[in-house]
C-alpha cells in the first residue's frame, strides 16, 4: 500500500481547504497554486492513477476547481485538460462534464 500516516493525508487535505479559502477570497492565482500543490501531494502519496483511495473524489474536485479558475483566466486548453483529468478520477463528477461541455460550446 502507498498510504502514508494519517497526518500526511490530513496535511494534504489542509492544502485543499486552503485552496478553497483562497478562491472564496478572490485570490484565484494563489488558489491555482494551492490546488496544484494538493494534486502534486496527492499523486506523490497515492500515485497518479490510484484506485479506490478515499481522497480520490477530492482529487477530482481539485482538478475541476483548478480548471474553473483557469477558465476565468481564459486558458482553455489547460481548462479542458483539468476537467478531463477530474473525470479520470471520478467519472460521476457531473459538474466536470458540464464545465468541459461549456468550454467546447464556447470554442464552437
Amino acid at each position: 500500500s502507498h498510504s502514508l500516516p494519517v497526518s500526511h493525508e490530513g496535511d494534504t487535505m489542509e492544502v485543499f481547504e486552503q485552496a478553497k479559502k483562497l478562491t472564496e477570497l478572490g485570490l484565484e492565482k494563489e488558489a491555482v497554486i494551492k490546488y496544484t500543490e494538493f494534486i502534486d501531494r496527492y499523486e506523490a502519496i497515492h500515485g497518479e492513477k490510484a484506485e479506490g483511495e478515499p481522497l480520490r473524489h477530492v482529487l477530482a474536485l481539485a482538478y475541476n476547481n483548478r480548471g474553473h479558475l483557469k477558465y476565468l483566466s481564459v486558458d482553455f486548453e489547460e481548462v479542458i485538460a483539468d476537467y478531463t483529468e477530474a473525470l479520470v478520477h471520478d467519472r460521476k463528477l457531473a459538474v466536470a462534464y458540464y464545465n468541459r461541455g461549456q468550454i467546447h460550446y464556447r470554442l464552437g
